[in-house]
């Protein structure tokens, strides 16, 4: 056997198992980042993170130095089922369509950009049994990303990790616990989440993932600002331990039809603004709503809130569907809170209700109104609202 001309230890090259699909050819144990990661590519090639030049076996015959550049052109060449290879340059990993990272078992953090490249399609993992963390923007921009096996270890995904990860489809953790800002934002082709454990999407997690269809998870406690903004295709999600949806987070998921939202106490700036598609929201518990929070919900027929103390302006304007309103606890009404509401009928305020604003329920088609004398209106609250 000839020895590897790139680090002359002829020791350190065994000819590969057949029934194995790959096979480190680095001895040794550092603790440089460099040496954390090895990648498996291509029908079983093998790299290693070393410096530089590939060493390349031909199964059973002997091992050649070749330029990482032209180590995908080669093996293609060869035709031969097992080709292995090392080489010293994380950035390498994004000349690769398969990768398989093996991470050593004493590392407990995935962290790094690993520069972004429009190569590498599927990615594995091989060990890493104490790996929980998948760090700040490690494939950050791997557009042409379309699956990733993340350990069962992991319990949380830093910012950007995935962000801008064009091609991904899908995400399956059955122990991730949190999730950072980004972490998956402009992943356009992402259609399922099955994230059971999920208990925190921060700010912008999930943001403009125009596929995304569902979130498989009962288990989320807090929901960030922006954190689906934009997410189109997203038809329903189950938040029964949520007590706060911030500003922003499903602003314009005009596919979303119900959310269950038991516990929430609390319904930020533009919250569901212009979610067009939804009918069907709980609001049992929730006591503010911000401004703008369902403007535009033209499909939303009821808001039953008697909880409620505080609604912010705009917040249910041109709400064309809304026929039924129960407010037994608000305080103040914001302006133009249920402008337009133009399929509204009754309004009964209750004893409690101290401010309403201006132009609150303009151009609304109310039949009756009742409403404490001891509130304070704002100019034009009712102007156009034929009752």
């Amino acid at each position: 056997m000839l020895a590897c001309s790139s680090c002359g230890a002829e020791d350190l090259h065994e000819e590969p198992q057949f029934n194995t699909p790959w096979k480190r050819f680095v001895g040794g144990v550092t603790d440089s980042a460099e040496d954390v990661v090895r990648n498996v590519v291509g029908c079983g090639v093998v790299t290693a993170v070393s410096a530089g030049v590939a060493s390349w076996w031909l199964p059973g015959k002997y091992v050649l130095p070749v330029a990482g550049a032209l180590f995908g052109v080669v093996c293609a060449l060869v035709g031969y089922k097992y080709r292995f290879v090392e080489v010293w340059n994380v950035a390498d990993i994004g000349k690769h369509v398969n990768v398989v990272i093996v991470v050593n078992d004493d590392v407990t953090s995935l962290e790094g950009t690993w520069q972004s490249n429009a190569i590498t399609q599927h990615i594995h993992f091989q060990g890493g049994n104490r790996l929980e963390r998948i760090g700040a923007g490690v494939f950050y921009k791997f557009t042409n990303l379309q699956s990733i096996v993340i350990p069962d270890g992991v319990r949380s995904i830093g910012d950007s990790a995935f962000e801008h990860c064009h091609s991904l489809t899908t995400i399956n953790s059955h122990n991730v616990e949190a999730i950072g800002m980004t972490a998956f934002h402009d992943c356009r082709s992402l259609i399922n989440a099955d994230l059971p454990n999920i208990k925190y999407i921060n700010d912008g997690a999930f943001r403009r993932c125009t596929s995304l269809t569902n979130i498989a998870s009962r288990n989320v406690e807090s929901i960030g600002r922006f954190a689906f903004e934009g997410c189109k295709s997203l038809t329903n999600i189950i938040l029964d331990n949520v007590k706060i949806i911030d500003d922003s987070a499903f602003y314009g998921c005009a596919s979303l039809t119900d959310c269950n939202s038991a516990r929430v106490e609390a319904i930020g700036k533009y919250a569901f603004f212009m979610c067009s598609s939804l009918t069907n929201i709980i609001l049992g518990n929730v006591k503010t709503i911000g401004t703008y929070a369902f403007y535009e919900c033209t499909s939303l027929t009821n808001c039953n809130s008697p909880k409620v103390e505080t609604i912010g302006e705009y917040a249910f304007e041109w709400c064309e569907s809304l026929t039924d309103l129960i407010l037994d606890n608000v305080k103040t009404i914001g302006m133009y809170a249920f402008a337009h509401c133009r399929s509204l009928g009754n309004i009964n305020l209750p004893e409690s209700t101290q401010t309403i604003g201006d132009y609150a329920f303009y151009d609304c088609n109310l039949s009756s109104v009742n409403l404490p004398t001891t509130a304070k209106l704002g100019q034009n609250v009712f102007q156009k609202a034929r009752y």
